[in-house]
C-alpha cells in the first residue's frame, strides 16, 4: 500500500521529516518534567510511541523481505528466459533436474532442524 512507504512531510517550521522521524521526534519530545502529568501516564505515552515505532519497523522489515523475494524471483525468471542460449540452457537443465531432490532435502533438513531445536 502506498501509505506504508515513508515520504517526507512538512512540519510547522518547514523541516521535512519522514513518518519514522516523526515518531522518534514524538518520543524525544515527551515532557518528563511536567508535574501535572502522572508518571504512569508519561510511561504509558512513552510505551505507546515505542509500540508505534515498532509497528513502522516491522512493516519496513516485511517490505525488505518481500523485495528480496521478488529479486530472487526475477533472477529465476531471467534464467528461465535465457535457456535458449546453449550455455545457459545447461544451467537451466541442471536446476530442473535437481528441483525435486532439493525439495526433498529441504523437507528432511527442516524436520531435523525442528527436532534438534526442540531438543536444544
Amino acid at each position: 500500500h502506498w501509505t506504508m512507504y515513508p515520504a517526507p512531510k512538512s512540519v510547522d517550521n518547514g523541516v521535512y521529516i519522514s513518518p519514522y522521524e516523526e515518531v522518534v521526534k514524538d518520543i524525544l519530545d515527551l515532557n518528563w518534567g511536567d508535574v501535572q502529568v502522572t508518571t504512569e501516564e508519561k510511561v504509558d505515552n512513552f510505551m505507546n510511541l515505542v509500540l508505534r515505532l515498532n509497528e513502522h519497523l516491522e512493516s519496513e522489515d516485511f517490505h525488505r523481505m518481500m523485495g528480496t523475494f521478488l529479486v530472487l524471483l526475477f533472477f529465476v525468471r531471467v534464467v528461465i528466459y535465457m535457456r535458449v542460449h546453449p550455455k545457459i540452457a545447461v544451467l537451466y537443465a541442471t536446476i530442473v533436474e535437481m528441483a525435486m531432490d532439493f525439495v526433498h532435502f529441504c523437507v528432511v533438513f527442516f524436520f531435523l532442524y525442528a527436532v534438534l531445536a526442540f531438543l536444544g
